[in-house]
């Protein structure tokens, strides 16, 4: 998984990269999210690395996009500004269908709001709702989120 990879940390790098172009969906989850774990704590890296995330995101699909979530959420908790053009992107996954998808935005958004709360108001309506939702997990990381904001 993703925090197991992230412990081979910066040497690591080059094989989670090629990961994302060649990688099975499961295998880029699990690179996506080192690489946003190492990113965070190696910024000297994220010139590398975070363009690579973007164009992760861009093309994840709902089934497979909790490793590209975590890891804009790790990144944006140390980075803020470096993801804030790409927050609109994080909130679609909010009104996702896959209940897991929607589960790692809000604890993205999250992750984001510890660093700049500012940066994730326009999802308060959307975890209102969800703090609403029936499924415990989610509606306490909604409630945590909305608690930052």
């Amino acid at each position: 998984n993703g925090a197991v990879i992230s412990l081979c940390g910066v040497p690591a790098v080059p094989r989670l990269l090629a990961l994302l172009d060649d990688g099975s969906d499961e295998e880029r989850e699990a690179a996506a999210h080192a690489l946003g774990k190492i990113g965070a704590n190696s910024p000297d890296l994220l010139p590398e690395i975070f363009p690579r995330l973007v164009r992760e995101l861009e093309k994840t699909h709902e089934a497979s996009c909790s490793g590209i979530l975590l890891a804009f959420g790790s990144v944006g908790q140390h980075f803020p500004e470096l993801v804030r053009k790409h927050i609109p992107k994080l909130l679609k996954f909010l009104r996702s269908e896959n209940p897991d998808t929607v589960r790692y935005a809000v604890l993205a958004l999250g992750n984001l709001a510890t660093a700049n709360p500012t940066l994730v108001r326009d999802a308060r309506p959307e975890l209102e709702r969800l703090a609403e939702s029936t499924d415990i997990e989610l509606s306490a990381n909604a409630q945590m989120a909305l608690s930052l904001l």
